[in-house]
């Protein structure tokens, strides 16, 4: 019997869609989850009793008003937003998975790994590979070089 995927739990579904990925950066209807959105874009510090004394809720109240709003959980929110730096990392930069955990705030590089893959279906080395041949392949059929 097959075992059920603990991170597709997690995320609702394992991959997440270009919809989805866009919609990171939705307009929040209540004042102060917008505020709290433009708080993340700036600052480096994610802690929920931060976010909340920025826009002057308490902490329950605020994870509830984000959920509300967002339709997900501030945690699960920004487990995406980390996963999406991430992505952007891979596919722009040269630095190794190991390095890209470390900036996003990943601790435990396995676990990143999961994650990473439940959402995207590839590794940040497949990302990588994905964007260098996009820039390598000049938009034309007949200029494009295939690696592998």
């Amino acid at each position: 019997m097959a075992r059920p995927d603990r991170y597709s739990q997690d995320f609702g579904s394992p991959r997440l869609s270009d919809e989805g990925r866009k919609g990171l950066a939705l307009m929040a209807k209540d004042a102060r989850i917008q505020r709290a959105l433009d708080f993340l874009q700036q600052s480096s510090s994610w802690r929920t009793e931060e976010i909340a004394a920025a826009v002057h809720l308490s902490s329950s109240r605020f994870r509830h008003v984000f959920k509300q709003q967002m339709g997900l959980s501030l945690r699960r929110y920004l487990c995406l937003v980390r996963l999406e730096r991430a992505r952007k990392l891979a596919g722009e930069s040269f630095l190794s998975v190991k390095e890209i955990a470390a900036r996003v705030g990943a601790n435990d590089i396995s676990h990143f790994l999961r994650q990473y893959k439940a959402v995207y279906g590839q590794t940040p080395s497949e990302t990588r590979a994905q964007f260098t041949k996009a820039i390598i392949c000049d938009q034309s059929s007949e200029n494009c070089i295939e690696r592998k």
